[in-house]
């Protein structure tokens, strides 16, 4: 009697459901600054066959989505969906608007307004919408972010976009958390002001955003 037949595993995604959008990894490539030949050598491809993927003639192995959402810092989901697979989507409750200003308000409008997710978003995550009409950060307007509120400082906040409460202001802020000289925190704003601080109130690293 012959042994039964093992199945290899699954390391390239089905059919897509659509196309793949190139232009997305051509601007997050620019935003980076790195050629699709040197974003080959990070992932351990060929530059040929990254091509071929980006294009849509050559499906992505699952270590090639995982590492370019990881380089390109954007979610999982977003690389895939880019890439023209459908995954299931959460429903996450928008709980509060970003000002021009980069602090987070409540909302006077779209009071128990979902909106879709990602598939592996937690279930105690919520979105925050940008009301950036009319400024320099208009770009970012009607976008949304989403993220895990927290009472504690994350330590995966440290060198990454998050909302941060910091002492001694009234209004959380969305920005990237380093640390400064003399034991003080440095908040660099979205809009690129800076705020420094001595305590942070709590921080939770934004898991993806998406804009409008």
């Amino acid at each position: 009697m012959s042994p039964p037949k093992r199945h290899k595993q699954q390391r390239h995604f089905p059919q897509p459901a659509g196309g793949v959008d190139h232009d997305w990894f051509l601007k997050k490539m620019a935003e980076r600054k790195i050629s699709q030949n040197a974003l080959a050598r990070v992932l351990k491809t060929q530059p040929a066959s990254l091509s071929r993927t980006m294009k849509g003639l050559r499906k992505p192995q699952l270590s090639e989505a995982i590492a370019l959402a990881e380089y390109l810092d954007v979610s999982f989901s977003d690389v895939v969906s880019k890439f023209g697979y459908a995954l299931p989507r959460r429903r996450v409750q928008i709980v509060g608007k970003i000002t021009p200003e980069c602090r987070v308000s409540a909302l006077t409008n779209r009071v128990n307004e979902y909106v879709d997710a990602p598939s592996e978003t937690d279930e105690d995550c919520k979105a925050l919408v940008f009301t950036t009409a009319n400024s320099p950060m208009q770009s970012y307007d009607d976008g949304l972010v989403f993220w895990c509120p927290s009472s504690l400082v994350d330590a995966h906040a440290f060198g990454r976009l998050s909302i941060v409460g910091i002492d001694g202001h009234d209004l959380a802020v969305i920005g990237t958390v380093e640390r400064a000289s003399g034991g003080k925190i440095r908040v660099i704003l979205l809009n690129g002001k800076v705020v420094e601080a001595t305590k942070l109130l709590n921080a939770s690293p934004v898991r993806w955003m998406r804009s409008a």
